[in-house]
């Protein structure tokens, strides 16, 4: 239940923020979400610890986080830091 909830919440969070990257005239910087669980919606099987990358409306990379290199100019989150402090609020 609860990493259904988590899901959720990460994909609204990925959806709001490309819908806020696509309606500003700002430069797009690359968006990474570090430490997440993404789920195959295809075999439905889990890969823990992920590193995604949105660049606009496109994923352009999903890896393991330890592998994954985050480029420094880039809006970085820590997903299960900020899933704390939610749940400490």
């Amino acid at each position: 239940m609860r990493k259904t909830l988590v899901c959720t919440f990460l994909f609204f969070v990925l959806a709001s923020s490309l819908m806020a990257q696509q309606n500003s005239a700002v430069k797009r910087k690359l968006l990474v979400f570090t430490h997440v669980t993404v789920i195959d919606v295809t075999g439905g099987r889990s890969q823990p610890d992920r590193t995604v990358m949105i660049l606009g409306a496109h994923i352009t990379e999903i890896g393991e986080s330890a592998k994954i290199i985050v480029p420094k100019d880039s809006k970085n989150t820590n997903a299960v830091e900020m899933l704390k402090k939610l749940a400490a609020e």
